[in-house]
């Protein structure tokens, strides 16, 4: 392990597709009213947890969040093993509009999450790299990123098998704080800004 100690995850705050229940990986959604709101609320909370380091995904809906956080970025790196699954074909679609045209995710085998996404064994990895420079990085971080990340994270950590990490309950604007205190992930907060 490292010098971390602590590590902050957040999940960016509520978009318009998420509002519609459309898969969002790759694409971005601008925020609703209660998500510009979260955004806010997520800024003050990681200001006043006063970070290392501010690590966002490169999509819109988590820098933003970074950037009311730490206005001059002077804190803030942009990691793309942060960012959210591709979901190939199924971007952009609600359940019922991907059970219509009979594309089922697959987060278990490894192989594509949806036709062609990108392959959860791939995700992992990434997912993987992720945690460790997190890891690596010294004293208190948080990182700004999407559901799917967070709740991989959560998993890694936690020593829970991948396939249980989609059984997390990650809402918009979800804050997690994993402690490192003796070299022993403990998941010390949870809670939803508001």
């Amino acid at each position: 392990m490292s010098g971390a100690r602590e590590i902050m995850l957040v999940r960016h705050p509520e978009t318009v597709a998420n509002l519609e229940k459309r898969l969002i990986g790759s694409g971005d959604s601008p925020y609703t009213a209660l998500g510009q709101a979260q955004r806010a609320a997520l800024a003050r909370a990681i200001g006043a947890w006063d970070p290392a380091v501010i690590y966002t995904s490169p999509l819109e809906r988590t820098r933003l969040v970074a950037e009311a956080a730490d206005p001059g970025a002077t804190h803030t790196v942009v990691l793309d093993d942060l960012r959210e699954i591709g979901f190939g074909q199924a971007e952009g679609l609600t359940w019922d509009e991907m059970r219509a045209r009979g594309i089922e995710l697959d987060y278990r085998s490894g192989g594509p999450i949806a036709p062609g996404g990108e392959h959860g064994s791939a995700f992992d990895a990434r997912v993987r790299a992720a945690a460790q420079t997190l890891t690596d990085t010294p004293g208190r971080v948080t990182a700004i990123s999407h559901g799917g990340v967070v709740r991989r994270l959560l998993a890694h950590w936690l020593d829970m098998p991948v396939a249980s990490a989609w059984h997390l309950g990650i809402a918009n604007a979800v804050i997690a704080v994993v402690n490192f205190e003796g070299g022993y992930p403990r998941l010390t907060e949870l809670r939803q800004v508001s």
